[in-house]
């Protein structure tokens, strides 16, 4: 049967890496997800193996469009904005109040009808993925660009996305933190008073601040939610 397996999570840096071995993903900004499809039967996982698989209806239901009798898929899952752009604040409440808002971004195939693919090159990997997945609205490749990573960050930049992931082309899969994947995220600096903690709907932590009559929620980085 296909079983939950940590995920693989990127190494923060200040900028991409370069040079033709890599390639370049959009960083959705949302709740890594873990979608295994055994038998006509889907769930979906945590980042940290809980089952919320009740709380994604229309991704499960999705899931019988995929080519594939059995699967393991790694992949975010989000909501947009009107232009597109994962929303992150309003997730939480997508989630209770409007899951047809819901959409799962696929970018690595761990398993597929029987084949357990970890060892494969991660190229490799992508190309069955991209296979399997048909054009629906909840479930969807997560596209790549090949080619200088630092002018796809400026572009990402450029359209108000939170970053991008870096991935080595040939790299196995290997659960947890990984330098074969290079998150590089779009940061604004700037001063906010702490106004209080909390933690979200998965137990991830977030801030309160505010300024000049407006306040923001800030996620905090933290070793368990990357």
């Amino acid at each position: 049967m296909v079983a939950f397996i940590p995920p693989q999570v990127p190494t923060p840096a200040a900028e991409p890496p370069s040079g033709s071995k890599w390639i370049h993903e959009i960083k959705h900004d949302g709740f890594r997800t873990m979608l295994a499809i055994d038998n006509g039967k889907a769930r979906a996982f945590t980042r940290n193996g809980y089952d919320w698989t009740a709380r994604y209806a229309p991704v499960i239901k999705a899931c019988a469009s995929l080519a594939c009798r059995s699967a393991l898929i790694d992949g975010e899952l989000v909501v947009e904005d009107t232009n597109g752009v994962s929303d992150f604040d309003s997730l939480p409440s997508a989630i209770r109040y409007h899951p047809d808002r819901l959409v799962f971004y696929a970018f690595d195939l761990l398993h597929l009808d029987g084949q357990d693919l970890r060892q494969r090159e991660l190229v490799e990997r992508r190309a069955m993925l991209s296979e399997i997945i048909k054009p629906v609205f909840a479930i969807r490749y997560s596209e790549h660009f090949e080619g200088d990573g630092a002018v796809f960050f400026a572009a990402a930049v450029q359209h108000g996305l939170e970053g991008i992931v870096s991935k080595r082309a040939t790299s196995r899969y290997r659960s947890g933190p990984s330098k074969a994947w290079i998150k590089t995220k779009n940061v604004v600096e700037s001063e906010f008073v702490l106004l209080g903690l909390e933690r979200d709907t998965e137990g991830r932590p977030f801030a309160h601040a505010g300024r000049e009559g407006y306040a923001i929620r800030i996620a905090i980085h933290h070793p368990h939610f990357g």
